[in-house]
């Protein structure tokens, strides 16, 4: 596919609480120099957990990592979980200009009762004559779980060209996104990415389907006797 296109580390150090004498956690809010820079750290939101943040390479200027906000959240319309990441920062203007940040994470359920079986990624902002565009590659141990990128390249704002991708389900997967901005050669080409956002959905681990069913089969059982 052709290439289209403060700081709050005060209040989290508030709320963050020791679980362990390696393990961070901080509710569900913290800002990328915290995350990559203290180890241990985690974001929770439900029974995902996110950890494991690398350190961004930027080209060919760099954001200051604090300005850059990281919160787990719910989907108010799928009730799903996810993450996203949100910066003020992100903005190139004039003719040529590009900015590109690669970056990952893991996610991991927690509670042994759920898989994480796919990924919706999100970019909102503005775009005119450039682009901007978002490329991720899922993988686990084994490799290679899916690729897909979202992007954006014509004028206006929102949330634009989501990409939906699926894999086999998986309780630990690692996540790396190249994201790039770029304008052409007009000298009144602008693009702000406001957030870079990702949505998992989830299905039930096979031993919990398998005791959901038999629980059912023992009350329909119940219901006939009576």
């Amino acid at each position: 596919m052709k290439p289209t296109s403060n700081n709050i580390a005060g209040v989290i150090l508030a709320g963050l609480w020791l679980t362990s004498a390696t393990v961070v956690r901080a509710a569900t809010t913290a800002t990328l120099d915290f995350l990559q820079g203290t180890p241990g750290s985690e974001l929770t939101i439900g029974n995902l957990v996110f950890y494991n943040f690398s350190l961004p390479a930027q080209t060919p200027f760099t954001v200051d990592l604090s300005h850059i906000t990281v919160e787990a959240y719910q989907d108010a319309g799928t009730l799903d979980y996810g993450i996203r990441f949100d910066s003020a920062d992100w903005h190139i203007s004039g003719a040529s200009a590009s900015y590109d940040m690669t970056f990952g994470f893991n996610v991991r359920t927690d509670d042994g009762r759920a898989l994480i079986e796919d990924d919706t990624l999100l970019i909102t902002g503005s775009s005119n004559a450039g682009y901007f565009r978002v490329i991720e590659d899922i993988t686990n141990t084994d490799g290679l779980l899916a690729h897909g990128d979202a992007y954006v390249d014509l004028p206006g704002s929102g949330t634009h060209n989501a990409d939906h991708m699926t894999f086999a389900p998986q309780s630990d997967i690692s996540i790396n996104k190249d994201f790039s901005m770029g304008t052409f050669t007009d000298p009144g080409g602008q693009e702000t990415v406001s957030e870079i956002s990702q949505i998992f959905s989830q299905v039930p681990e096979s031993g919990s389907s398998t005791l959901l069913m038999l629980g059912g089969l023992g009350l329909l059982a119940r219901r006939q006797r009576a």
